[in-house]
């Protein structure tokens, strides 16, 4: 296919070739609600109770039960985020009954601008996160998934800070967080902005997680999933791909090609290209190992395979090359 692939420097623009769109999202018509693998998650995973058991350890999210008021709500309310850990236990809950559905939405984005703010102020060892972590992961995580921007751009900015910050909490909940930020990100497609900042969570989400857990949630949405997210999550496995050794990625072939040659097909062209980048990926580990794995494809499609491996590892090399100043 190409010349041995170099694992420095970085790759080629990938705006071009595979028809005139750019690599983001499509601009398919988008239906509402998640279907197929976002409704029927792999069998260890629940959009409603996250892990149903195996690797990290840590129970499922349940749904939010605040503590019983320790004081009343008006005081509450009222204190600063610049306390000690008594005052964050004491505010915690408070903010927890506000982002509870039915209340109204002023009051609930109030409640996640101050969740926010906890999030950056008071650090992650305090006893409010380890009595509160998963009752405010999932307040978070339905706000993201409301109906309107209004809430959800505050809601992913929060996530986003949460993922940051809190990276090693996440470990319990890793499937349970993906599948919600896909149904998410399929949502609130049509506004560029929101779904770019939806695919950024998904993004820090795949960064701290196991990449072999993500990839088990991943190869199912691009069995049953329509554009654009599946394309989507093709990009997301593209981004997996380079995490793994050449013995590991070899032996999860047989899982990984099928849909994507299936998605090859595609009438898209924004998933056809996320198919051919995602190869050219697993060009860059394996070199030529990989290449018997690509008989099935036809000449046509081995043919621009192959012209985006060689611009990649020419680019490489050129960077490579080039004198350093």
């Amino acid at each position: 296919l190409g010349g041995t692939p170099e694992r420095g420097g970085g790759t080629p623009e990938r705006g071009a070739g595979c028809g005139n769109e750019s690599r983001g999202g499509g601009s398919e018509s988008r239906g509402g609600g998640c279907r197929g693998a976002l409704d029927t998650p792999p069998r260890e995973t629940s959009l409603s109770g996250g892990r149903a058991g195996g690797g990290a350890s840590g129970g499922p999210l349940r749904e939010i039960r605040p503590a019983a008021k320790q004081q009343d709500t008006a005081h509450a309310g009222a204190l600063e985020l610049s306390g000690g850990n008594e005052d964050w236990l004491l505010l915690m809950p408070t903010l927890l009954r506000a982002l509870q559905g039915g209340q109204p939405e002023a009051s609930q984005r109030e409640a996640l601008v101050k969740l926010h703010k906890m999030v950056l102020v008071v650090r992650p060892g305090a006893p409010v996160w380890d009595r509160h972590w998963e009752h405010a992961l999932e307040a978070v995580l339905r706000a993201v998934q409301h109906e309107g921007d209004a809430m959800r751009e505050p809601a992913l900015a929060c996530l986003k800070d949460m993922l940051r910050t809190h990276s090693g909490r996440f470990g319990a909940f890793t499937e349970h967080v993906l599948l919600r930020l896909l149904a998410a990100a399929h949502a609130c497609a049509p506004s560029r902005e929101v779904a770019a900042s939806a695919e950024e969570a998904l993004e820090l989400l795949l960064s701290i997680s196991d990449p072999h857990r993500c990839i088990a949630v991943l190869v199912p949405v691009l069995v049953n999933e329509p554009p654009p997210t599946l394309q989507l999550a093709i990009r997301l496995q593209s981004k997996l791909v380079g995490r793994f050794s050449q013995l590991q990625l070899l032996s999860i072939l047989p899982q990984l090609l099928p849909p994507l040659f299936e998605a090859f097909k595609n009438a898209h062209a924004d998933v056809r290209k996320a198919v051919v980048f995602c190869l050219v990926d697993m060009y860059l580990v394996l070199g030529e190992q990989l290449t018997p794995h690509l008989a099935t494809l036809s000449t046509a499609q081995l043919k621009l395979v192959t012209i985006y491996i060689n611009k990649t590892t020419k680019a490489r090399a050129d960077r490579l090359d080039a004198p350093h100043i």
